[in-house]
């Protein structure tokens, strides 16, 4: 077993949260790529993230990926409108508030669409190990 560092005090751990929300009845914005990529985006302004690339697929007949790969790390989505559900990984190093920023657009751009539930799970991550 290795031997688990401590964190150096001005180290900056991951933030990584995902996000399940499932509606009642799936919002039709959310399958189009045109605002899928502004509603992401103006997250990742929030937390002044720096975007290197994106990609997006169109599934047939109906579900949309998309990523955003990040200086910072990544955001991505995926929908499932015939299940009523979207997930959404959202993965940065460094300060929390950035993070915090672009979460808080994101779960109040979905609040609009009045889900029938939002779950948000976040997991720390950066640990350093010693033997590798």
């Amino acid at each position: 077993m290795r031997k688990v560092k401590k964190r150096k005090k001005n180290s900056r751990p991951g933030n990584h949260i995902l996000i399940n929300v499932y509606f009642r009845k799936f919002p039709a914005d959310f399958e189009s790529v045109s605002f899928s990529r502004k509603f992401f985006t103006r997250a990742i302004r929030e937390g002044s993230f720096r975007v290197l690339k994106t990609g997006f697929h169109k599934f047939k007949p109906q579900g949309l990926t998309g990523f955003f790969l990040l200086a910072e790390s990544h955001l991505s989505f995926h929908t499932w409108p015939e299940e009523n559900h979207m997930a959404v990984d959202l993965f940065t190093c460094g300060d929390t508030e950035p993070t915090k920023k672009s979460l808080d657009h994101i779960t109040n751009g979905l609040e609009k669409y009045r889900p029938r539930k939002m779950n948000c799970k976040t997991i720390k991550r950066g640990f350093v190990y010693t033997g590798l």
